[in-house]
């Protein structure tokens, strides 16, 4: 693990020059860009996406089971994302 101060370059690590499996800790930085687009007004959390079977991945969550072409809002994604470490919801 490394983290770093941008605003004063101060770092600290553990064990950070070894490889670590990053799992689903990717979802967090696809939350904060998702949000970033919120707050922007260039997207909101009622915003309808549509699910496709080629979005559909194994994994935690009930969406790889759901049917392509269902929507969901972007809330219920991120709540999924997030809440259950719903894969296909990373994917919408």
């Amino acid at each position: 693990m490394y983290v770093k101060r941008l605003d004063s370059n101060e770092s600290w690590g553990h064990g950070a020059d070894r490889l670590w499996y990053l799992g689903s800790t990717a979802k967090v930085p696809i939350a904060i860009a998702v949000l970033r687009q919120v707050d922007a007004g260039r997207l909101s959390l009622d915003t309808r996406l549509t699910l496709q079977e080629t979005d559909q991945i194994d994994g935690p969550g009930e969406l790889v089971w759901a049917k392509p072409g269902t929507t969901y809002t972007v809330d219920s994604l991120l709540t999924r994302m997030l809440g259950v470490s719903d894969n296909t919801a990373a994917n919408l």
